[in-house]
């Protein structure tokens, strides 16, 4: 039986550690466990890694935590997976970073998106898509 390919972008990873929201993060976990054993063919793209890298360091290092437990294929940004993240939300120096709490809420989560969508607004897709590769590749 071919198994189901999902993509999961940053809330779902963050959601395995989002004290603030137990529901969200029970099922998350109830997830996870299937997750783990390989029920799916998980696929994470660069926007998930470029906005993990704007997490706080305790943060990265809970969630890389998570992500070493399975197996997924990761995938370079595309205009096809930026047209499928700008469906959701979406010169950086200029915007200034959102303040992003130590106890790090999905709020956090929703203030980071914000910030790279203000911050990529004024790009091409093609710098977009580079400018969020290279931010990918930073975070590993």
């Amino acid at each position: 039986m071919k198994k189901l390919k999902v993509y999961f972008d940053t809330s779902v990873i963050s959601h395995l550690d989002q004290r603030d929201a137990p529901e969200k993060m029970s099922e998350t976990h109830k997830l996870w466990e299937k997750v783990k054993t390989g029920a799916f063919n998980v696929v994470l793209s660069n926007i998930v890694f470029e906005e993990m890298l704007d997490c706080t360091a305790e943060k990265q290092a809970v969630l890389m935590d998570y992500l070493v437990q399975i197996q997924y294929e990761r995938v370079e940004v595309t205009a096809d997976t930026l047209r499928i993240a700008d469906k959701g939300r979406i010169a950086m120096n200029s915007i200034p970073k959102p303040e992003i709490g130590s106890d790090f809420t999905i709020d956090d989560i929703h203030k980071i998106r914000e910030w790279h969508y203000e911050c990529r607004k004024g790009m091409t897709r093609q710098e977009a898509i580079a400018h969020i590769n290279r931010r990918g590749d930073e975070f590993e």
